[in-house]
């Protein structure tokens, strides 16, 4: 069984490359202490931790790293699953935090099957599919923090060149009750901000999930 206690709490990160990444990492389910060898140029205490199996799957963002040894790192979160010194551990290159969770029932799910029922004269019927399966997904953040919105729109309107690259986003799947790390391009068709009051906004932004259970690290 996955162990998911207190990942709930965790906020949406946006992230993209590698930084100071390790290999031969051990895990254990349900604890915070990733080991491996952390010399060199070391994770430290303060970073943003990332980890995953050997064939890149299995990516979890396991918050701050709370302390740092020559033999590892202890973090925000739990490990949602054990890896068997086979793992991989890493800081993103860039990388967007945002300060609160999105809102309260603010997650919408939308799947397209690509499939539409086309109904001919004689009332013949025909399931026509005229694009792949694909699925996307909508965060309303309310209240927004003032200062992550200029930090959102920097990070993809700068660091993803106006959106035309992907990037990716961990945070708490609602459904699937774990924290889970996507692939994914921004939908850039309307991005807007409104003002609650003097310290805080709200907005909302929809991604397309390019692939599940993967960490972009394109440049």
């Amino acid at each position: 069984m996955t162990t998911t206690t207190g990942l709930y709490g965790h906020t949406p990160i946006v992230a993209t490359g590698k930084t100071r990444a390790f290999a031969s990492v051990t895990a254990t389910e349900g604890s915070a202490s990733l080991g491996f060898t952390n010399t060199g140029s070391p994770l430290i205490t303060g970073d943003d931790i990332f980890v995953s199996t050997t064939a890149d799957a299995g990516v979890q963002y396991m918050g701050l790293a709370t302390a740092h040894s020559a033999a590892g790192v202890t973090c925000q979160f739990i490990s949602q699953e054990s890896i068997a010194g086979t793992g991989k551990v890493w800081t993103p290159t860039s990388s967007m935090k945002f300060e609160y969770a999105y809102s309260p029932g603010a997650y919408r799910e939308n799947f397209e099957s690509g499939t539409r029922l086309f109904v001919s004269r004689g009332n013949a019927a025909y399931s026509i599919q005229f694009q792949d399966i694909h699925t996307t997904f909508r965060l309303n953040f309310n209240p927004l923090k003032m200062d992550d919105w200029v930090d959102w729109t920097t990070f993809i309107l700068t660091t993803r060149s106006a959106g035309t690259k992907p990037f990716s986003i961990a945070l708490w799947h609602p459904f699937q009750e774990k924290s889970l790390t996507y692939q994914v391009r921004a939908d850039m068709a309307n991005l807007s901000v409104t003002t609650v009051d003097k310290v805080v906004a709200s907005f909302s932004q929809s991604f397309f999930i390019v692939a599940s259970d993967t960490y972009d690290e394109t440049a």
